[in-house]
């Protein structure tokens, strides 16, 4: 094919593409319009013009309809790429909010496990990765259903960020990318350290972590510098005994992740958020829910006290009830 030196301005040339199939339909050229015969040149075979139903050049569509030859502009070439998960991982996360932001930033140590798919002989292709600390994990944002070109990150307080400049979950395409620690390989099996990902979640791919090529830690990090995991918290927690005799009962891997997501909530922004489920009641209480339960909250200078704990929607309402009475 000849090279154009502006394909948007200039007319579409193209040579035949092989023997005719089923796909394809060889047009005399002649049966072409003449202002389609000039856009055309033919150099192998000049009496006919191989054209597919459907193709594109240089940002042009040539369609071919009942032995016409259609130019339509594109803007773009769209292509579509097919990914096949390589298997999933278990983590001890059911749900987004007991998850960690960022696997640096978990409370306490969680161990997750992938597991690689059989028959695809990837036992081979996980030779010598035992040998590096850390791996990158691409993975499948499975559970997101739309993407958003603005959004309000956790910890960005009340603005928005333009979605390239964040980790929010809801991309474009769905696919995301964890930093976590190699613990060990066997078989198929890779256990790691602090996933932030949900159970289940499909994996696409795995990497070397190589620190001299990827580590820059004096690099500017924007307003993820300013306001993170890392920073300062800017309340202190205090529970009732009613609330630490509620922990007791419902077990201890559950209260351990409850009294996690509200340590990391409420110590860094306990008002009303989008993405956090926090409501002020009439007689001025909050309210947060985590889970199947819910937590009764005073904000009392730099103190958050933590008064109070219920389970389901009905409990918190009448005793509210209650209280205004």
């Amino acid at each position: 094919m000849n090279r154009l030196r502006n394909p948007i301005l200039h007319p579409v040339s193209f040579h035949p593409f092989g023997a005719a199939s089923e796909a394809s339909t060889v047009i005399p050229k002649k049966q072409l319009r003449p202002r389609m015969r000039k856009r055309c040149r033919v150099t192998a075979r000049p009496s006919f013009s191989l054209v597919p139903e459907s193709m594109s050049f240089f940002g042009k569509s040539v369609i071919n309809y009942r032995n016409i030859i259609f130019f339509v502009p594109l803007i773009m070439t769209v292509k579509t790429l097919l990914l096949t998960p390589i298997g999933t991982i278990a983590t001890p996360f059911l749900s987004k909010y007991g998850a960690p932001r960022q696997p640096a930033s978990a409370a306490q140590q969680n161990i997750g496990i992938i597991t690689l798919n059989a028959h695809h002989n990837f036992e081979q292709a996980l030779e010598d990765l035992k040998e590096f600390d850390y791996i990158w994990i691409l993975f499948w944002f499975d559970r997101n259903a739309n993407w958003k070109p603005k959004v309000l990150p956790p910890n960005s307080g009340r603005v928005k960020r333009g979605l390239f400049a964040t980790r929010a979950p809801y991309r474009p395409n769905p696919i995301g990318l964890s930093l976590c620690r190699l613990i060990d390989i066997r078989g198929r099996r890779i256990r790691i350290e602090n996933p932030d990902m949900l159970d289940g979640t499909p994996i696409l791919d795995i990497k070397p972590y190589i620190p001299h090529a990827e580590a820059f830690p004096d690099a500017r990090s924007g307003w993820i510098g300013e306001v993170n995991e890392q920073c300062t918290p800017s309340y202190r927690l205090l529970f009732s005994p009613a609330v630490e005799r509620k922990f007791k009962e419902i077990g201890t891997k559950e209260s351990r992740d409850v009294r996690t997501y509200l340590t990391s909530i409420l110590s860094r922004d306990p008002y009303p958020h989008a993405y956090r489920r926090i409501k002020t009641m009439k007689d001025g209480t909050s309210v947060i829910a985590v889970r199947r339960w819910r937590f009764t909250f005073e904000i009392d200078g730099k103190n958050i006290r933590v008064t109070g704990s219920f389970c389901g929607k009905q409990t918190i309402k009448n005793t509210n009830e209650q209280r205004t009475q």
